[in-house]
């Protein structure tokens, strides 16, 4: 399982591109992958599409239990 700044950095990619492809500011893309900010449907969709992997590959995307 990997997380999405670790795909990125294998795929050698900067947060600009990766924010240009889901249509988001630099910082919003930032804040999403850092935790603070969730990322919709789609844009999970049209990551696990860039990457290559499943939605249960990606560690950002797992559901936390917050209890």
């Amino acid at each position: 399982m990997k997380s999405i700044e670790q795909l990125q950095k294998e795929k050698n990619e900067t947060n600009l591109k990766i924010s240009e492809l889901l249509k988001v500011s630099p910082s919003t893309y930032c804040d999403k992958k850092k935790g603070r900010r969730k990322f919709q449907p789609m844009e999970i969709v049209i990551l696990c599409k860039y990457f290559n992997v499943t939605v249960e590959e990606v560690s950002d995307f797992l559901i936390r239990d917050t209890r």
